[in-house]
């Protein structure tokens, strides 16, 4: 395996996100200053920009000759990729959703000054949906809303259904993902109980599966994190490009893997799976992840500006010890099936994303540049 650079643009901003368009050369990113620029990445040149967001956008989709766009105050915008005109936008209002049979503006008249936003977004793949979920609340609302994902249709801006996890206790989301047939929706974070001084007495990761045609629960996933609360990071989730298995890597602590089997959608409302550390793959830093959309294979981005990319099938079976967690124990990244390990920045990866081909992957780092890699 070996990968080539395509092009490299020194940017302004830092990425929020990233989409190629199928079948082009176009590479669309949005920045944190809500702007959205277009570049042909194997010319190596950048076409254009396109400004209509005056907050970061935090999720980009390229569906056929359309490009949708949702930044962080709920604005909506669907673009025509062949005019780089705004067709149609919409303002989302989270005070007009129902929360648990309610709405906000109804329950919360006070809230209406304080922002709602968004922190993490994902269209499905045809760009007829967007889920999201939000981040900031009003002191007065309980936690619970944070484990609330909305879906609404992105031609008209109505609210389709909502996805409910169900905490027992106090918790969040921290990311989602929609697999690649666009059939279900998978969100992972903590579930927290509190002592009465506020002290976390017990917290769970959890891992939700939906069917998103009638958003029922498919199943759910649990183990016990590493980290504290106030320590945990979680960085990414993704569906296999078969949709039989969820990725799950982990930021606490020396960082590491998860792989769980995706069981058919006809199992509705399995009971909760504890299976700890026994398909946990440890690695030596945390980093964002994404799967090839044709291959077996992960990209990761660490912290130390290193791209990886491992074979994950093989990685899950040398990840299962039959002994109980340690740090002396743990399995590293450099006894897996490592396909190729390289230093692409000097500092941090924040973004990677891999073409619908899988052919191309790109890349930002903390240090304000875009890269287009190609897998050979």
């Amino acid at each position: 395996m070996e990968i080539q650079r395509v092009s490299q643009w020194q940017i302004q901003q830092s990425i929020t996100s990233l989409a190629f368009q199928a079948g082009t050369s176009r590479l669309f990113t949005g920045n944190q200053a809500g702007n959205i620029h277009y570049y042909d990445f194997k010319g190596g040149l950048e076409v254009a920009t396109l400004q209509w967001h005056k907050s970061p956008v935090v999720e980009l989709s390229c569906c056929e000759n359309y490009l949708y766009s949702f930044d962080k105050l709920q604005n909506l915008a669907c673009w025509n990729i062949n005019t780089l005109q705004v067709e149609r936008t919409h303002t989302l209002s989270i005070e007009n959703i129902p929360i648990y049979g309610r709405t906000a503006v109804q329950d919360y008249s006070s809230t209406s000054s304080v922002p709602w936003t968004v922190e993490f977004a994902q269209f499905t793949p045809n760009g007829e949906y967007l889920i999201f979920g939000i981040y900031q609340l009003p002191r007065n609302i309980f936690t619970k809303v944070l484990s609330t994902l909305y879906m609404v249709d992105t031609k008209t801006a109505s609210l389709v259904r909502t996805f409910d996890w169900g905490l027992c206790g106090d918790g969040h989301i921290d990311t989602i993902a929609i697999s690649k047939d666009g059939t279900q929706l998978a969100a992972s974070g903590l579930d927290i109980h509190f002592s009465s001084l506020g002290e976390p007495l017990v917290y769970h990761e959890l891992i939700y599966q939906w069917c998103i045609e009638d958003g029922e629960c498919v199943c759910n996933y649990g183990y016990d994190p590493i980290d504290k609360p106030g320590e945990h990071t979680r960085i990414g989730l993704a569906f296999s490009p078969d949709n039989q298995k969820i990725l799950l890597s982990q930021g606490d602590g020396i960082g590491g893997l998860s792989l769980w089997d995706v069981p058919p959608l006809e199992s509705r409302c399995m009971p909760v799976r504890a299976e700890y550390w026994e398909n946990r793959l440890f690695l030596d830093s945390s980093g964002i992840v994404d799967w090839s959309p044709t291959n077996d294979f992960v990209a990761l981005g660490s912290p130390d500006g290193f791209l990886r990319f491992v074979d994950i099938e093989n990685a899950a079976i040398l990840s299962k010890p039959p002994f109980s967690w340690s740090a002396e124990q743990s399995v590293h990244i450099k006894n897996v099936a490592v396909l190729l390990e390289q230093q692409v920045f000097q500092s941090g990866i924040e973004q990677l994303w891999f073409s619908q081909t899988g052919e191309f992957l790109a890349l930002s780092s903390q240090d304000l540049m875009l890269e287009v890699w190609q897998i050979l």
